[in-house]
């Protein structure tokens, strides 16, 4: 009986490491979320499985996280797109660019302003006059 203790406790102790690679990298994709929850079901331990009650919470703190992120986005967005008509100033202090903001973009995940002609990255903006 002693050589099957260890076996039952490793994959709980695997899949909290699991989840917390999950949880910790933003850069996790819902398919891949998927297939590391069907690949812990896989490989758990027959005499002691996951309960349905934690995969099921897994799966919301994952939604969860993924509409934070979106709402985010959008919020800044709105805030880049509140920039548009106002003089600002940004890029990095060796070429700052001034000028008045005619658009905003999203390209990449990245929001973008378009000051006078020059594409700068929103995050760069150190002024709004």
């Amino acid at each position: 009986m002693s050589n099957i203790s260890p076996l039952a406790t490793q994959p709980s102790t695997s899949t909290t490491s699991s989840t917390t690679a999950v949880l910790g990298n933003e850069a996790v994709t819902q398919n891949q979320f998927m297939q590391l929850l069907v690949t812990q079901l896989e490989n758990q331990d027959p005499t002691q499985p996951t309960d349905d009650s934690q995969m099921l919470a897994q799966l919301a703190q994952f939604s969860t996280l993924g509409q934070m992120q979106q709402l985010n986005q959008t919020q800044s967005l709105s805030q880049s797109a509140s920039l548009i008509g106002q003089t600002v100033t940004a890029g990095t202090s060796t070429t700052p660019v001034t000028g008045t903001v005619s658009a905003v973009t999203l390209s990449n995940g990245n929001i973008m302003l378009t000051i006078d002609g020059q594409q700068v990255n929103a995050s760069s903006v150190t002024a709004v006059q």
